[in-house]
């Protein structure tokens, strides 16, 4: 079977849908022929996967400013989003059904090459991971100002209208989580029942959970922006809790407050590899303090296979967490209920444990060899192949 997998950057540094892409794209290489398209790709991310035998098709497209550009002009994102409503419609060519040479097309993220990419033709599927709120929301959030809305305005409803048209004529949309589909459909998004499936992430972790003592304090993991909750986190924190320590790993807009504060804070830098799974086994928990209701964050999968419990809010709080058993889920993502469960977990020695325990009983969901099969039979389903 022929694969290959479409994103609209593989820049680092990759955030958790791009991460997910490389990982499947080098599981799925040991069975298959596996390729992935992209606009654009930095070195390393690159030679890693050619390294595991995925071949690297660079596709550019045009695009009023960078893929990793920081804070454009509002006039540029008008322009881009515009520009990928048109795309709906009718995809770059480097990305139409017929120009992508494969049995099967596993897009990722359509953002800058257009939903059209997700147009199936007759015989040759498309299956499109969704892994965030696109399809529903420029922002892919589905929230304003930290709230998850239940309706978006008109320009909004009407770009759904369009990508709706468009990822209807997908082979099967794949939700990692029961939430985000009911979200994407309750915010407008129009598909097929019969094309919708939830199928949770499967992730590689070489970093098991951690015997003995954790000496790595507190950890934040993550893009430093306003929507993953780092001015909330900081402000919780405040003067520091007790003697404890906070290590705030990532890379972003919000990287000189970080590196500004004090009270035990530890400024990482963006950590990945090797280096990333030693912070997450050594940490006592994973603080997630998103401001937004995440999808499947691969950060939480990361530290359940390594035995670290999750300290989150409601709102952001993906599939994998459960309070009580496995982190600690605050009722809302203010800084004064992330203090609480910061605190509340740092006082309690016997609680630390006990999350740890339910961290490592959940990582048997995790499993990557289960989830490239649960895969693969859906491409055969939808190439009409039996398995």
């Amino acid at each position: 079977m022929r694969i290959i997998h479409v994103a609209s950057s593989l820049r680092a540094p990759l955030g958790g849908a791009e991460l997910y892409c490389v990982e499947l794209a080098i599981a799925q290489a040991r069975v298959a022929d596996v390729a992935v398209a992209t606009p654009t790709i930095d070195q390393a991310t690159r030679d890693r996967l050619e390294a595991a035998d995925v071949r690297v098709e660079v596709r550019p497209v045009w695009r009023p400013y960078p893929s990793d550009g920081r804070g454009p002009h509002p006039a540029a994102r008008a322009l881009f989003h515009a520009l990928d409503t048109w795309a709906a419609v009718r995809a770059p060519r480097g990305y139409r059904r017929g120009a992508l040479d494969a049995d099967v097309v596993h897009v990722h993220r359509f953002q800058g090459v257009g939903a059209g990419v997700l147009r199936a033709l007759p015989g040759r599927p498309v299956l499109h991971t969704v892994h965030d709120y696109a399809l529903v929301d420029t922002r892919a959030t589905g929230a304003r100002g930290g709230v998850a809305v239940d309706r978006l305005g008109a320009l909004q409803r009407l770009r759904t209208a369009v990508h709706s048209r468009a990822a209807a004529r997908a082979s099967l949309l794949i939700f990692p989580s029961a939430r985000t589909r009911d979200r994407n459909l309750a915010l407008g998004l129009d598909v097929p029942p019969e094309r919708v499936a939830v199928i949770p992430h499967g992730w590689p972790w070489s970093a098991r959970a951690q015997e003995g003592p954790r000496d790595g304090g507190l950890l934040f993991l993550g893009k430093l922006s306003e929507r993953k909750g780092v001015a909330e986190l900081l402000e919780a924190w405040g003067d520091g809790i007790g003697d404890a320590r906070l290590a705030i790993a990532g890379a972003g807009p919000l990287e000189p407050r970080v590196r500004e504060a004090d009270a035990g804070v530890t400024a990482l830098g963006w950590l990945d590899g090797a280096a990333k799974e030693e912070a997450v086994a050594h940490a006592q928990a994973l603080v997630m303090p998103s401001t937004w209701p995440e999808n499947f964050p691969l950060v939480t999968a990361e530290a359940m296979l390594a035995g670290t419990p999750v300290l989150t809010n409601a709102l952001a709080a993906g599939p994998l967490i459960e309070d009580g058993v496995n982190g600690l889920v605050a009722p809302d993502p203010s800084p004064a209920a992330l203090r609480a469960i910061l605190t509340c977990f740092l006082a309690d020695p016997a609680l630390q444990d006990r999350l740890a325990a339910g961290a490592r009983a959940t990582a048997a969901q995790l499993d990557m060899d289960a989830h490239v099969e649960a895969l693969l039979d859906r491409y055969r389903e939808a190439l009409g192949v039996e398995a």
